[in-house]
Order: structure tokens, then sequence, then C-alpha cells
């Protein structure tokens, strides 16, 4: 569970027991079993991985319970010796805060679990909190962690629709990034690709599908062509041939959603949002009844998973609904 491959083993052995559903129960159990456990090492670094497995199940409110947990054990462990005190610029307070390096990871996962259960005003909350954090940085290990929790505010930014905000936070992840490994690093391109997303929001296609493409062929050089993160940079390009309304984009999506079908099979929320695309895609198309089977399939996973209340859910109802002046 702690590694990549580890997690994606994982996710093959409870697609064959039938999904993810029972998934969060099981290891919650297992580690009520384990609370004896007398080193703290062991039991945050389990607990560290059960929540990273949980954020790529799709499984985020179990993961954000989890997080919280880890903040709060990692937090008295190391206030005393690694803190700072950091400036409170609206309320005008001073306070001491912990900065040691797996503590500001967690708050940086905090965010972006948060962001994805569309609690946005918490994500930004979290990562804000962060940089605040972060007033003396020497080492390239605290750069990194900079940028993650930059590039985090900004891609909560851009959700909450701030976007000239967003754009300033990953211009300068992009900088810090760029200087520590190098403009062809995959982990820029993933930078790059959250620009592009950026400007695809504001309209500015061919812009964002440069920065798309950048991030494809830098990330396929480093994990192939039928990794996840591959499938997640061909939808955000077949969002922009969609929106130049060109059939490539119907393509592109059917093979995104049968890369992400292969990783985490059918009950998933990254499967659901390619569903999504496609139903959309297809609608637009005059194609009801398959757009009708492809918002139905993204709903009943994003009921599953993030519950009636996310805003991917209910943009997939308000999608049926809009669909049933054109289908019995």
């Amino acid at each position: 569970m702690a590694t990549e491959e580890g997690k994606f083993e994982l996710i093959k052995a409870w697609q064959l027991l039938g999904g993810y559903e029972q998934v969060e129960q099981a290891y919650l159990d297992t580690l009520a079993k384990v609370e004896t456990w007398e080193s703290t090492r062991d039991k945050a670094g389990l607990i560290r991985s059960m929540a990273g497995f949980f954020m790529q199940l799709g499984l985020q409110k179990g993961a954000r319970s989890l997080y919280e947990r880890l903040l709060e054990a990692l937090e008295n462990k190391y206030k005393e010796e690694y803190s700072t005190i950091v400036y409170h610029h609206r309320h005008y307070t001073y306070k001491r805060q912990c900065v040691h390096l797996e503590v500001l990871e967690v708050i940086i996962q905090l965010g972006l679990v948060c962001r994805s259960l569309g609690e946005l005003d918490d994500a930004r909350k979290y990562l804000y909190d962060v940089i605040s954090r972060m007033n003396k940085i020497r080492t390239p290990a605290q750069k990194l962690q900079l940028v993650k929790a930059l590039l985090g505010l900004g891609s909560v930014l851009r959700l909450q629709e701030k976007a000239e905000q967003a754009k300033g936070y990953l211009k300068r992840a992009q900088e810090i990034a760029t200087d520590i490994l190098g403009k062809n690093h995959h982990y820029v391109a993933a930078i790059v690709g959250q620009i592009g997303e950026l400007s695809y929001g504001q309209g500015r296609l061919e812009d964002g599908l440069i920065h798309h493409l950048w991030d494809m062929q830098l990330t396929q050089n480093e994990v192939g062509l039928s990794h996840p993160r591959v499938g997640a940079i061909l939808n955000n390009i077949a969002l922009v041939y969609d929106d130049k309304n060109d059939k490539l984009a119907g393509d592109l999506f059917k093979g995104v959603l049968n890369i992400m079908v292969q990783a985490y099979g059918q009950n998933h929320v990254d499967v659901a949002v390619v569903r999504y695309n496609l139903g959309a895609f297809l609608f637009a198309n005059n194609l009801f009844e398959r757009a009708r089977y492809q918002f139905n399939e993204a709903l009943r996973i994003f009921q599953l998973f993030l519950g009636g209340d996310h805003p991917d859910t209910k943009s997939t109802t308000a999608a049926l609904e809009k669909l049933k002046a054109f289908v019995n």
C-alpha cells in the first residue's frame, strides 16, 4: 500500500472481490486492531498509506477522517521541536505552528481531499495554512513541498472561478519546480497541465491544448500510455476538442474510459467523470440513449462515493433532467 505499484495490486484484488464498497470498513477495522502498537512511526505510516489508498479509490470522506486523525497525532509529536511563529494578516495575530515536513504534507493532503469533496473553502484554508507556515524555506525538499501547496491552492481557486489569483499561484509553482527539477520533468509537466486547464476554463482553447500536449508528451515518457495519469491528460485534451466541435473528442473520451476502467474497474470517481464527459459529447451529437446510459452510470458512482450534494452529482442530475425532453 506504500507504493504506487502496491496500490494498483490492491485495486485489482478488490475488483476481483466485487468492488470498493467494503474497502473503507475493512481497513478501518484492521486499523482499530493495531491501536496498541508501540511504534507511533509505524502507526502513522499505516494511516498515511491507508488514507492515500482511500483517495486513489475515491473514498474521500474516509481519507479526510484518517488525515485529520493523523494530523492531530503528528502535531502533538513534533510541535515542541519543529515550530515557527506565523502572522495572520487579517486578524493581526501571531501563533506558534508546527512546520515539520510530515505535518505539512498531511495538511496539503487534507486540502486536496476537501477539493475532491467539493468543500472548496476548507480546501483553501488548509492549503493557505501550509503556505503561511513555510516562512523559512531552505532545502529542495521544502521548496517542492511549497510547490505542491501552491499547485493545490491554484487548483482550488480555479474551481472557485478566481482565475487571475489561480494563475499567479500556478505560475509561481512552475517557476520553483522548473528551477529545481528542470523544464522537462514530468512534475513540471503536471503543473503545465493545470495551467492548460485554467486556459481552457477561460475559453483560450489553443493555449490550453498546447499546455496539455506538452504535459502529455512528458508524462507518457515517464509512465507509459495506459496509466491513469495519461488518461486524465487525454480527458483534458478531449474537452478542448469537444469545445472546438471536433468529432475526435468522442474517440478520445472512449479511449480514456477504457484506460480508467482497466486501471480502477467500473466503480470509481475518475471513471464517472469520463462517463459524464462522454455523455455530454453524445448528447450534443443527438445520441440520446447512449448519452443517458453514460449519465446514469456516472450518477450512480457519484452518489455512491460523493453523495447527493456534491457539484458533480448535481451536474449529472441536471444533465439527465435536460435529456428527458429528448427521450422517453
